[in-house]
């Protein structure tokens, strides 16, 4: 199993008291992390499986995709959690409990966690479903009884309430009520996306509106009252799309802003004016910015890609946007120069309240799930270690 470095190699670089950006001292922020490779479940030696980190909880639990391969190197994915040293294997939806799937977010107390498994259709065929997965229940279905219930969950909270994206409509989901749809009155038929729900039961996302050219607009859905609002002011004639991709528990919301230079990662902070990020911060070309995630602190990861193509995308924070800065670092210069030329960061997807980053990226020429942890953070795993990563074969 290949990894970037030992975590029982001594630390090479201390952490410097405050990071300066733009001028201003954010003591608490990070100058340098580590970096794991997230392992891929055990294949003959001659394949080479990927594997990709979506989400992490606050315990430092990760969850995504990892592959594993047959003795043809015919691959397939599993929804997985990387915790305690291990990568666990969830399984798939019953009856089809080894036919895999991704996991696309966990709560902060790890016994949930949700995400797509593939799924057989009554009539035949198959397609892909949304799933919650419990340590009490293993992996169910979240569906409605129709015939073709393809669907995404991607995000769940501390009370098992669920962000999903079903049949292509945005929806809020708990297992008592089931499916509740989240739309506005102009917004056509499966033409919405729900991606990330907090602990107070808050889900964002985006939803095509017919007022509004057809265009698509962030918007944040409160359960708790049923509101819905736009989050794409309509006097910003000049920006045409909208979307967001996350939010915190205090309500801050992040995405981006489509406008005629290029897309903007955009942040919304509760009851403040909109912060668009600078475009082209690494070089011509990279105009097209996605913020993804946001936590407690304002930090903020994303992905910045060329509109021409060709250039490879780049994983990026911006730390504490509240405070006033606006810059973002390119993960790789957060690493060890060793670390850095192993690796290629293409997305970041989730930061944590200790910093620590989940994503994907190349490693040594391989497509592999990252976590990036900063040196203040000591521990970070439920286990207390973090120096023996072992795969668990499902």
């Amino acid at each position: 199993m290949n990894r970037s470095i030992s975590l029982a190699t001594p630390i090479f670089a201390a952490l410097s008291v405050a990071l300066m950006i733009s001028g201003v001292a954010f003591a608490e922020a990070p100058q340098n992390y580590r970096i794991v490779e997230l392992p891929t479940l055990e294949s003959p030696p001659e394949c080479s499986p990927n594997s990709n980190a979506i989400a992490i909880n606050e315990k430092g639990q990760a969850v995504g995709v990892a592959e594993s391969a047959s003795a043809a190197c015919s691959y397939k994915g599993h929804a997985v959690i990387w915790k305690d040293g291990e990568t666990v294997d969830l399984g798939g939806i019953p009856p089809h409990t080894d036919w895999g799937g991704s996991a696309k977010g966990i709560n902060d107390t790890g016994d949930a966690v949700v995400g797509w498994a593939p799924i057989e259709l009554a009539g035949g065929g198959g397609t892909g479903g949304a799933f919650i997965w419990t340590e009490a229940d293993g992996m169910s279905l979240i569906d409605d009884g129709n015939s073709f219930p393809y669907g995404q969950a991607w995000g769940v909270n501390n009370s098992y309430e669920v962000a999903v994206t079903y049949r292509d409509k945005a929806y809020y989901w708990t297992s008592t009520e089931g499916l509740r749809p989240i739309e506005f009155t102009d917004t056509p038929d499966s033409n919405s996306a729900s991606w990330e729900i907090n602990n107070s039961g808050v889900v964002v996302g985006y939803s095509r509106r017919i007022s509004a050219g057809n265009l698509l607009h962030a918007f944040k859905y409160d359960s708790a009252t049923s509101t819905i609002t736009d989050l794409h002011d309509a006097d910003w004639d000049t920006y045409d799309q909208s979307g967001a991709y996350g939010i915190n528990d205090d309500g801050d919301v992040v995405g981006f802003i489509e406008a005629p230079d290029g897309e903007y990662a955009s942040v919304w902070l509760n009851g403040q004016s909109r912060i668009d990020l600078p475009i082209q911060v690494f070089g011509p070309g990279y105009v097209l910015n996605h913020a993804e995630h946001i936590n407690a602190h304002h930090d903020v990861v994303g992905i910045d890609k060329s509109g021409a193509g060709g250039e490879p995308a780049i994983a990026w924070v911006a730390f504490e946007v509240s405070a006033g800065n606006t810059d973002r670092v390119a993960l790789t210069d957060l690493l060890s120069v060793e670390d850095a030329a192993a690796w290629e960061l293409s997305s970041a997807f989730e930061i944590n309240d200790s910093r620590q980053i989940v994503g994907i990226g190349l490693h040594n020429g391989s497509t592999r799930g990252f976590l990036m942890t900063p040196f203040l953070f000591e521990d970070g795993f439920e286990s207390g270690t973090t120096d023996a990563w072992s795969v668990v074969q499902p």
